[in-house]
């Protein structure tokens, strides 16, 4: 869940991946659907985690 500008905005994590950490991410967009990605380091590791989520409500709190 995330607040922001007077709205409450709810989202379904629908996919979580490892990458090699090399600075780039190649990212697919899903036009069907708004999303939210996030990108962190794995701690001790060589890696970086991706989380995608997908908007599944949205309300004017």
């Amino acid at each position: 869940m995330i607040y922001y500008n007077g709205e409450k905005f709810n989202y379904k994590i629908t996919n979580i991946y490892d990458v090699e950490k090399t600075g780039q991410v190649s990212i697919s967009k899903n036009n069907n659907a708004n999303t939210l990605t996030l990108i962190t380091c794995r701690h001790n590791t060589n890696k970086q985690i991706v989380i995608i989520a997908e908007l599944t409500n949205r309300e004017v709190y």
